[in-house]
């Protein structure tokens, strides 16, 4: 299956060489977004951190990989690492977007319209396909909210508004 493969590929280049940040980042990312395995994702990205903490890319995974295990709250301080990290990073517009998903995750609308408004301005260029940007989050936030509920041109939960 393609969630055995990549997750082998990652730990046969963690073999290859553990002191390499990248080799961890690859195989979290195989846990995170082909096996959706959070916790053994998580134990992989914070080794590629201990090894490069100014890495940007896996502050970032980090804390996506948090927001996918239910833990928007706990990713802010990764996500915001990763931004101030890399201003001019060609992910940067990513990064914004993850900073943007844990606060909608959160309930925290105008958060989410400031840094939507950066992803839209720092957003790399069109066509541009880097390794786990493409997929489909899990969205976990997304299936706690509540039946009729809709952002209104406020940023607000129009339904808690009414209830």
């Amino acid at each position: 299956s393609d969630q055995s493969l990549a997750v082998h590929h990652g730990k046969r280049a963690v073999e290859l060489d553990d002191r390499d940040a990248f080799t961890h980042l690859a195989l979290g990312l195989a846990y995170w977004l082909v096996a959706k395995e959070f916790y053994a994702a998580i134990i992989e990205l914070e080794e590629a951190r201990r090894i490069n903490p100014s890495d940007a890319q896996v502050q970032h995974a980090i804390g996506r990989t948090i927001i996918a295990s239910g833990r928007a709250g706990e990713a802010l301080p990764y996500l915001q690492e990763a931004v101030r990290l890399s201003p001019a990073d060609m992910m940067f517009g990513i990064f914004c977007a993850g900073l943007a998903y844990a606060h909608m995750c959160l309930r925290q609308y105008e958060q989410v319209v400031e840094w939507g408004r950066q992803t839209i301005r720092k957003l790399p260029p069109p066509g541009l396909v880097m390794a786990g940007t493409a997929a489909p989050p899990r969205r976990p936030c997304l299936s706690r909210a509540r039946p009729g509920s809709q952002l209104s041109s406020r940023g607000t939960d129009s339904h808690a508004a009414r209830t």
